[in-house]
């Protein structure tokens, strides 16, 4: 679910006293990834005091110490994503990584972005979303747990660095547990926006790269531009991991 909104006039008679008492406005707009048939079109308002252990409401639910009564956020915990935002231009990212990735437990998996010189087999520059971070129990990207690929497109705009040299840019794939349940990478591409440029890797379902219990990159060896009309670049796809490079 994803908190996509809210609303400090919206009121829940929380004590079922057809008053509004202190504490009863207010609730947090949430979607459900489930679709438009759950609830109001696939979303639902989760009032304030539901987030709390102790209601703040006289009468409310639970005892005064919070017998019976759980926050409805499991842990309390949310992530935070900023967009970014400028009134005077639109930004758009410079460069993306797409890449399909398949694990059975994605509490074991975690994805960076990464930029080096062409010496090296690692990346110098590391960048670590938060969305692909040894998070979300052990279940596959669509909450079972049969293994399923999943899709995702990561910005490279903010370690990149525009000076027209050749460089490797890095996809790394992090296993946590060696349990029989790898990583596995099946494709990587990255795509310069300013030249319309795609570099793809010749990782395919023919030519994984699987990764349990250690730290891997698939990685382009490509010159990013900032001017539009540069020569479109070359791609010089390769994979490795930490302990084993390979060539291919």
């Amino acid at each position: 679910m994803t908190i996509v909104g809210y609303n400090d006039n919206i009121w829940t008679d929380i004590n079922n006293n057809r008053k509004v008492d202190d504490g009863e406005k207010g609730a947090l707009k949430i979607a459900n990834s489930w679709g438009a048939n759950w609830m109001n079109d696939g979303f639902i308002w989760l009032s304030y005091d539901a987030l709390r252990k102790i209601s703040t409401v006289t009468g409310g639910p639970g005892g005064p110490d919070g017998t019976g009564r759980f926050g409805a956020i499991v842990t309390g915990m949310v992530f935070d994503i900023t967009m970014k935002y400028d009134l005077n231009q639109q930004i758009t990212p410079k460069m993306v990584a797409e890449f399909k990735v398949n694990h059975l437990k994605r509490n074991q998996l975690r994805i960076s972005l990464g930029i080096s010189d062409n010496t090296k087999e690692v990346p110098d520059i590391t960048w670590f979303p938060g969305a692909i971070d040894l998070d979300g129990g052990p279940y596959d990207f669509n909450g079972e747990t049969n293994g399923c690929d999943g899709t995702f497109v990561f910005d490279f705009t903010d370690i990149l660095l525009p000076d027209s040299t050749e460089r490797k840019y890095y996809l790394g794939i992090y296993d946590s547990i060696l349990d029989g349940n790898p990583a596995t990478l099946s494709s990587f591409r990255i795509l310069d926006k300013d030249n319309v440029q795609l570099a793809i890797s010749n990782i395919t379902n023919n030519n994984l790269l699987v990764i349990g219990i250690n730290q891997g990159y698939a990685y382009l060896t490509y010159t990013f531009n900032t001017n539009i009309n540069n020569v479109p670049p070359i791609a010089k796809p390769v994979f490795n991991t930490h302990e084993n490079p390979i060539r291919v």
